[in-house]
């Protein structure tokens, strides 16, 4: 707790000198908070960075055993885990999410995580998986395939695939409405669901008291079906989990870690 109160004075310093990293963070803190004027939204740009510092502290605290869990809606994932088919999680970068594979050792079964490796060599994407209970495999989007063949096996296998849900890499993607406006989001997870018949869970992480406690938020089980090619078909699947991200990013604005422009206005 004492470390993550030291953050508010680490990312001041960030708040006030560093240009390129409050303007990545401006697209998403225009739209989160559009009346704002200047002093305000120094404090929006502040309060995030500072919950982004706090959420790397968090995670490596998960890895050494001193974060305590409660799970939300656990009749859905239990459900999936007494099931023999394999299921989509899909992440955000949103609150500690790197703190959550942490807790993967609940499903009880392989866990195959679906990443882009970070261009920042300083952050170690796997800080919290130290003492996991269940093989643990690191599929790379940078495969042939961006990784979706493996991806699927893995689901045929009856294994659970992790991957993100809020930044696009493959160029091509939804466009849904996210905070007022037209945004991109991808379309992998759901395309991969509806080719291998299985669902698609969002889960968020939720700071509960202090640096201590935090909530698993579960969302609805979404179920893509794709009847032809078009993936455009898969778009009302894709506004299911984006309405999820924003309704935990009105009750916790500074948890939402979207340092790319997706939205359309380009602005």
């Amino acid at each position: 707790n004492r470390t993550c109160e030291l953050v508010w004075a680490v990312s001041l310093f960030y708040s006030l000198f560093d240009r390129r990293a409050c303007r990545a963070a401006s697209h998403y803190l225009k739209r989160r908070f559009p009346l704002a004027g200047r002093l305000a939204m120094f404090y929006h740009t502040w309060a995030l960075f500072t919950n982004q510092g706090q959420a790397l502290i968090e995670t490596r605290a998960m890895g050494l055993g001193c974060l305590k869990w409660r799970f939300e809606n656990g009749g859905i994932i239990r459900e999936l885990i007494e099931g023999k088919k394999g299921f989509i999680l899909l992440a955000s970068h949103f609150s500690c999410w790197q703190a959550l594979i942490g807790g993967l050792g609940e499903f009880g079964r392989p866990v195959n995580l679906l990443v882009t490796p970070d261009a920042n060599l300083n952050v170690d994407k796997f800080a919290a998986a130290e003492g996991l209970q269940v093989p643990l495999h690191v599929i790379s989007t940078l495969d042939p395939m961006g990784g979706l063949i493996d991806a699927a096996d893995a689901l045929e296998r009856g294994e659970v695939v992790c991957m993100m849900g809020d930044r696009c890499f493959e160029g091509e993607g939804a466009h849904v409405p996210f905070l007022g406006e037209e945004a991109l989001f991808p379309y992998a997870a759901f395309y991969l669901a509806a080719r291998c018949s299985c669902p698609v869970l969002p889960l968020f992480a939720v700071r509960e008291r202090a640096h201590t406690s935090f909530i698993v938020h579960y969302g609805n089980a979404i179920r893509p079906i794709l009847t032809g090619r078009r993936r455009a078909d898969l778009v009302p699947y894709v506004q299911e989990y984006v309405s999820e991200l924003e309704s935990m990013t009105a009750a916790y604005p500074y948890r939402c870690f979207l340092f790319e422009n997706i939205w359309r206005s380009g602005i």
